[in-house]
């Protein structure tokens, strides 16, 4: 039994974790660049600054769906993502690694709530998600107990009604005399209505695949009450990635009139 709940276990943080790990991916800060020109900024006293920053993202949508060259910023839907790394592996490590992932409804999100403090350096936001999907490729070798299991094969999966709730304070630094915000924490919270999961060919045997997905999908909510703690600090780290490749890239005069 305690062999059973481990596998479930590495089976669950692998897909349940690549949902967060897809919705902020990291990648390279860059030089200094400009929004779209036919972006309306906003006022940074404006007492409406909260909805003004709402209705910014919101005119970002079918430009983030598509990409957006000047910041660097790949197509968010299909979301296409060449390696997840969940466990790295090394020596006397499990590995678990994801590639070739396309995902979709990352473009469909609805900004619940919006809260600045420019002075403090605090954002709070509440993001929601209906629903989202992905497929890919994993990478398995691990050690539970004293069965091995190892193993290569496609992956996909789906959760439904996300929200994601996130606290991130930050910091003014300046590059080459302008200003930047650098965020150095992230505190979220996440929720996921459902989910599930299909791993195929982690065994030769094909009913004994059958029947673990049938197990990881059956305690799928088991799953993610137990990892909540967990979760919650890898998507923060995550978040902490993606919102800095914007915010470096972007001089904070670039984002406010």
């Amino acid at each position: 039994m305690k062999m059973l709940k481990q596998f479930i276990n590495l089976k669950k943080y692998y897909g349940f974790l690549f949902i967060f790990t897809v919705m902020f991916s990291p990648a390279e800060c860059k030089k200094s660049r400009k929004l779209p020109a036919d972006i309306k900024l906003c006022e940074k006293n404006d007492s409406q600054l909260d909805n003004c920053l709402i209705n910014l993202f919101e005119s970002l949508r079918p430009k983030l769906k598509e990409g957006i060259p000047e910041l660097d910023l790949a197509p968010l839907d299909p979301l296409i993502l060449k390696e997840v790394v969940v466990f790295p592996g090394g020596s006397n490590q499990m590995k678990a690694i994801g590639r070739d992932f396309k995902i979709i409804g990352m473009s469909n999100w609805k900004i619940k709530s919006l809260k600045t403090n420019i002075k403090k350096m605090e954002y709070e936001i509440s993001i929601y998600f209906p629903y989202i999907q992905y497929e890919g490729s994993y990478d398995v070798n691990a050690k539970l107990s004293s069965l091995p299991v190892k193993g290569k094969g496609p992956i996909s999966g789906n959760a439904t009604d996300v929200n994601i709730n996130a606290l991130l304070k930050g910091k003014f630094v300046e590059i080459e005399g302008e200003k930047f915000v650098e965020f150095t924490s992230a505190k979220v919270n996440i929720t996921v209505k459902d989910y599930s999961v299909k791993v195929e060919k982690l065994f030769p045997d094909e009913q004994l695949n059958d029947a673990i997905n049938k197990l990881l999908n059956d305690r799928r909510m088991q799953s993610m009450s137990a990892s909540k703690q967990l979760m919650n600090k890898l998507a923060g780290n995550m978040i902490l990635q993606m919102v800095n490749k914007i915010s470096m890239n972007l001089a904070f005069e670039e984002i406010f009139a």
